[in-house]
């Protein structure tokens, strides 16, 4: 999806894409065109009933060439389309139009051919009207509608199926099929080629791709097979990075790569990928779409497929080889390297790039078993040497012009076999070693300029009892000294099993209950579940050791049912506790948060939003970004969105000691501002958190000290739908450089931009304008397809520095050189407060309620005392 959404147009085989993906495209507003091949049938068992309306069969493409002619045959197109209908696409691309013609060249057995086939398109265009024709020249003119679009192959650039090789066409055929596209484009048509060169030499596409612009031709550019993200007027960048791992000891969510990696990864704007070595498809991965390729694997897990695969794209895709290198001399030898013993002792630093910033101490080399690496290649640039107690001395990292290695212990260290620790400043580090191109980066900490705020609640504890004057629940302690107080967007959720009648407490069920109804009555309150028993696990790979707790809450006779504990608990709320304006919109995992694919799923099912996960912990003094989880776990059909920031649990040592402790989550919220903004302010707690005096008044001092802070308050629910889509928005780069880059989102609504990118031109740029962070521009977007354009010239139009809510529209409209209007829409959850800067020659032309209006410097601020949807158009005078 994060290639597709780049290009307006995709031709999709139906079957390699689901419901749920073309809705995404749709919602990215692309184009979806079903494959359907119009004259041939293709398959190992074609059934009699098909074979009767065979003609001939194309050898090439191991296909049966079908009687255009045939009723029969034209009713199974029909039937096909019918489908692609309603599974969601919006057009078909119709290919083997001219099939018909291998079988005969008897005039009027094509005269007849040439009939069904405009029978056939013509009845295929009244069920989907948006066809694109795979040539078809002779017909048409005589089709009853006008396809949206005409392509042929191979005009300059050709592919050779049966010997796998791409060869130049020959000037006259080139000459015949020019004049047979301007036929089309007399026809007022768009006319499309399609010519094929490997994605591996990006730099010939293009070229190709600009030779058939210069015929004013529509270009496409891919491999032979069309298996990989083409060129055609824009180009989707390589924002992947894929990294292989051992599955061996590990799950992929607790791997070094997807922990610890992928956060890094993530924050320059690219998508991680973490794949075991041990379960990978070498010869399925298409190489030419990852930015970097990975291994981080063990030496002994090196074999021959692994070497001849490296070997086919070696040199063409950035290769990054993390902590150990294979005992194989010849693979050494490529890389430019020999081994020459071993290091012993203590290490230190002999030599180091001034760009790596290191943080911890060295490992002691004989407890390690570290080798001694040499460079032979004078192209390769040491990057560390280390030095050991013997004055051995070993290169620990170096680059190359094929990529770079960075061998232990120069990667991560753990101190206690449990918490691992980069050993160099994570962002320095990925920065030398990836190499990986700035881009604009999709952001999901910030919206509207401010940096996001979210507050959710866990479900644990609701029938404790406070510590408090008449042993009230702790639940209703919360309700009344934080819910009522603070009305900030609350996500608050509750375990079925714990207030239930059916429940651990029928006792006490009717009064929590009622409780948990006052709660979901809150206007500033949305409803989430906390399942049924609140599983401590969701994937049953988790070893039995591990379950020192059991399954679930101690429920007599229950069996964990993951049906029960999503569908049923929500069924539970919705018909017993939610209000009849308000629905169970989000399902916030339980226990140690790790859902499987096929569990996340399910959700989609009563198309809720699901948060939790990931354990971010950092404060004063334990704030390594190691510690710092990435935004989400991805699979390729659904999505985990993680907690920003782990509960109460660490600041209390798991709820044992040191109740106020969770107050110390103001300096997370700090660490993690500045000076890199790696994450939302995120107040996440449970309900026993209304247990102790203590743990409330901490309560009370972050909720205080957020209200201190500049930032955007949305529901959690809101947030996951930003998070979910962060890997699947498209960057790609125009052909002719009419803009600098297009970003297509389907739920983010920030971008970062670094300070290596210039000013956004506001001129052509349509977004809302961006607000100065502590690590570079926020850019609010306002569109799903943005054009973004740079300029050198610091911005004179007016533009939105910031605002507390949800920027649903901001369109500047030129009227003269010096003269604009600004119509703007936005939903605020808390008092409005925007900022407009270059603002001061603005003025309020109409609006849908009373604005406090001020001018401050250059800036113009609008605030009312009242939450909601607010419209205003402004006047502005900026030169």
């Amino acid at each position: 999806m994060r290639e597709l959404l780049v290009y307006d147009r995709v031709v999709l085989t139906p079957s390699a894409i689901t419901s749920r993906q073309l809705k995404q495209l749709h919602k990215g507003e692309v184009e979806t065109f079903a494959y359907l091949s119009v004259g041939e049938l293709h398959g190992d068992k074609i059934s009699e009933e098909f074979k009767q309306h065979i003609i001939s069969h194309n050898h090439d493409w191991d296909s049966a060439i079908m009687d255009m002619a045939s009723e029969f045959w034209k009713n199974y197109l029909l039937t096909k389309t019918l489908e692609y209908k309603t599974k969601g696409f919006t057009g078909l691309f119709l290919d083997t139009l001219d099939s018909y013609k291998i079988a005969n060249t008897d005039t009027e057995f094509q005269k007849l051919q040439q009939q069904g086939l405009i029978n056939a398109l013509n009845e295929l265009n009244q069920l989907i009207p948006n066809l694109i024709l795979n040539r078809g020249f002779e017909i048409v003119s005589q089709l009853n509608f006008q396809p949206s679009g005409v392509v042929a192959e191979s005009l300059f650039k050709g592919y050779n199926v049966a010997e796998s090789s791409y060869y130049d066409t020959d000037p006259a055929g080139q000459a015949w099929l020019i004049d047979r596209l301007n036929e089309v484009r007399a026809l007022n048509i768009e006319a499309i080629v399609i010519d094929y060169l490997d994605g591996n030499n990006r730099v010939e596409q293009r070229k190709a791709a600009k030779a058939l612009l210069k015929h004013n031709f529509t270009p496409y550019i891919s491999d032979g097979l069309l298996e990989q993200f083409g060129i055609s007027t824009i180009e989707p960048i390589k924002r992947r990075v894929l990294t292989f791992y051992s599955n061996r000891n590990v799950l992929r969510h607790e791997s070094a790569c997807s922990r610890i990696l992928s956060t890094v990864i993530e924050y320059k704007g690219y998508v991680p990928e973490c794949v075991a070595i041990e379960e990978a498809n070498l010869e399925s991965i298409d190489t030419t779409r990852y930015q970097a390729i990975v291994l981080w694997i063990e030496p002994d897990l090196y074999n021959k497929p692994l070497y001849d695969w490296i070997d086919t794209w070696f040199g063409k895709t950035h290769l990054v080889i993390l902590d150990y290198l294979p005992y194989n001399a010849v693979f050494l030898n490529k890389l430019g390297i020999e081994h020459a013993g071993e290091l012993s002792g203590k290490l230190a630093v002999k030599n180091h790039n001034s760009s790596l910033e290191k943080i911890l101490p060295l490992t002691n080399a004989s407890l390690k078993h570290l080798p001694i690496y040499q460079i032979k290649n004078p192209k390769i640039k040491a990057q560390l040497i280390l030095e050991d107690e013997k004055n051995n001395t070993s290169v620990a990292a170096f680059t190359a012009p094929w990529g770079a290695v960075v061998l232990k212990p120069a990667v991560l260290q753990s101190i206690d076999l449990e918490r691992y620790y980069w050993t160099f400043e994570p962002f320095k580090f990925v920065d030398l070693i990836f190499q990986l191109p700035e881009v604009p980066v999709p952001d999901i900490t910030t919206e509207s300029g401010n940096r996001i705020l979210t507050a959710h609640i866990d479900g644990d504890g609701f029938p404790s009892r406070a510590w408090m004057p008449g042993k009230p629940f702790s639940a209703d302690v919360l309700l009344q000294r934080i819910f009522k107080k603070y009305t900030i967007p609350h996500t608050v959720s509750v375990i079925e099993a714990e207030i239930s009648a059916d429940g651990l407490h029928p006792e006490h069920s009717a009064e929590m209950e009622s409780i948990a109804r006052e709660t979901f009555r809150l206007p500033h309150v949305e409803i989430a579940s906390h399942t049924y028993s609140h599983p401590f696990f969701w994937d049953d790979r988790v070893d039995l050791g591990e379950k020192q707790y059991g399954d679930s809450l101690p429920i007599p006779n229950y069996t964990v049912d993951y049906d029960k504990e999503i569908f049923g608990s929500v069924d539970y709320i919705n018909d017993k506790l939610a209000p009849k304006n308000k629905k169970v919109k989000m399902l916030l995992w339980s226990g140690v948060a790790d859902p499987t694919e096929n569990i996340i799923e399910k959700t989609l099912k009563y198309d809720l939003l699901n948060v939790n996960g990931g354990s971010t912990f950092v404060v004063n003094g334990e704030d390594s970004v190691a510690q710092v989880f990435p935004h989400l776990m991805w699979h390729e059909n659904a999505v985990q969105v993680y907690a920003p920031i782990i509960n109460e649990n660490l600041y209390t040592n798991l709820w044992t000691e040191n109740y106020s402790g969770y107050a110390r989550v103001i300096e997370t919220f700090e660490l993690l501002g500045y000076p890199k903004r790696l994450k939302t302010i995120s107040i996440y707690y449970h309900m026993y958190s209304g247990v102790y005096p203590s743990s409330v008044e901490a309560l009370e001092k972050i909720y205080d000290w957020v209200y201190t802070q500049e930032s955007t308050p949305l529901y959690l629910s809101e947030y996951a739908e930003r998070a979910r889509t962060l890997y699947e928005t498209g960057i790609g780069k125009p052909l002719n450089n009419e803009f600098d880059f297009l970003i297509t989102s389907t739920g983010i609504k920030t971008l970062r931009l670094s300070e290596a990118f210039e000013h956004v031109d506001l001129s052509s740029t349509p977004v809302a304008g961006w607000n100065k962070g502590p690590d570079g521009r926020y850019v609010s977007l306002v569109k799903t397809r943005t054009p973004i354009s740079f300029t050198s010239n610091k911005p004179k139009l007016p533009y939105l520095n910031n605002v507390n809510g949800v920027v649903n529209k901001w369109k500047i409209s030129q009227h003269s050189k010096k003269s604009q209007s600004i119509e703007m829409s936005v939903t605020t959850h808390m008092p409005l407060n925007l900022i407009i800067s270059q603002g001061k020659q603005c003025k309020l032309l109409k609006s849908n309620t009373d604005f406090t209006v001020k001018v401050k410097g250059s800036s113009l601020s609008l605030t009312s005392p009242k939450a909601g949807k607010f419209t205003a158009t402004l006047e502005c005078n900026n030169g």
